[in-house]
């Protein structure tokens, strides 16, 4: 499915989207979806980059999810890990400790490893993709029409196109429906 038009447009068809999905009973798709999706106060090129950077880079490990410290939780491994050591045990501790250890390395090469990706998202492959959302159920991409020519001459194009994909043929359906009748959602 694909709508070209404004920015209110765009805003409006993506809010049809999240009602189908709230519809459709797609609570963990509709939470993804709703962090994602266009808003009336934003812009494009702000924090739209932002948001598809962020849903894009390396995932959160369940250390990061947690309320857990990196730190903390590095320096219970390595207790754990010289615990077992000195008594001759191998067993449980040693296990955990470096369940932990590993754990904590792991939380700060993806968070070093994410920053990069955000920055190499937001300066070089934002200037020339489409912003995008992409899960189990939904993707989708914005781009901002405008030609090069409009940009050698300064010109700047509000016109945008927001392509929708729903592998869920039924999901799919009641979205095409709910654009194509016009309603409009509530919120």
């Amino acid at each position: 499915m694909k709508v070209e038009g404004e920015w209110n447009d765009v805003v409006e068809t993506s809010r049809e989207v999240s009602r189908v999905l709230e519809d459709s009973g797609l609570e963990e798709e509709i939470d993804e979806w709703e962090y994602w999706r266009p808003r009336e106060d934003e812009r494009y090129d702000r924090e739209l980059i932002d948001k598809t950077a962020e849903v894009s880079c390396t995932s959160r490990n369940s250390l990061e999810k947690s309320d857990r410290e990196v730190g903390e939780e590095a320096k219970d491994g390595l207790k754990k890990v010289k615990k077992a050591l000195e008594n001759d045990e191998g067993g449980e501790d040693l296990k955990e400790g470096v369940k932990k250890f590993y754990l904590s390395a792991d939380t700060v090469a993806r968070r070093m490893v994410r920053n990069f990706e955000k920055f190499v998202f937001k300066n070089v492959i934002s200037k020339t993709n489409p912003q995008f959302f992409d899960s189990d159920v939904i993707s989708a991409n914005i781009t901002k029409k405008s030609g090069l020519k409009d940009k050698l001459k300064g010109k700047e194009n509000d016109e945008y196109v927001l392509e929708i994909n729903v592998s869920d043929s039924e999901i799919q359906e009641k979205v095409i429906e709910k654009i194509d009748s016009g309603e409009k959602p509530a919120g």
